[in-house]
């Protein structure tokens, strides 16, 4: 009976922690990302009906220099259309302590890209770079794409 105690709660909590149909990241080991490789991610809509919303994610390490990140997502839609979008979200408040979900030094960011969405079934795909006066940005530990 103890055992139920536990196990109902844990799988409650499970179940209702996340509405994503697709979470991917793109994990740096050496804490860098350079310009030149930016993350990309293939989500697979399997209706013609589906509103989305979809989220860049970004994963840092306490020490991250800027206050501000500015990332474009570019999303190639299953009939080829492009479309460039300009995202800016801020790191640090202004006293300067930062901002995000923390666990020790490590903090995370979700940021809207679009919300509802309304997807053709298909792939689409998006690519996603930083835009900073900088070839490789220190302390990134992960980027990703959520759709929600």
């Amino acid at each position: 009976m103890k055992f139920l105690r536990f196990i109902l709660p844990a799988i409650m909590l499970i179940a209702c922690s996340s509405d994503s149909v697709f979470k991917e990241f793109k994990k740096y080991d050496n804490l860098e990302w350079s310009l030149n490789e930016p993350a990309v991610f293939t989500y697979k809509s399997t209706s013609d009906s589906a509103v989305r919303n979809v989220f860049f994610a970004f994963r840092y390490a306490q020490g991250f220099a800027f206050s501000k990140m500015l990332v474009l997502v570019t999303q190639t839609s299953p009939d080829g259309n492009k479309t460039q979008i300009p995202i800016a979200f801020a790191i640090k408040k202004a006293d300067g302590s930062y901002i995000g979900d923390a666990s020790g030094d490590i903090w995370d960011i979700e940021s809207p890209i679009i919300k509802q969405l309304k997807m053709k079934k298909g792939d689409y795909t998006y690519s996603i770079s930083y835009i900073l006066p900088i070839q490789k940005l220190p302390l990134v530990m992960e980027v990703g794409l959520i759709i929600k």
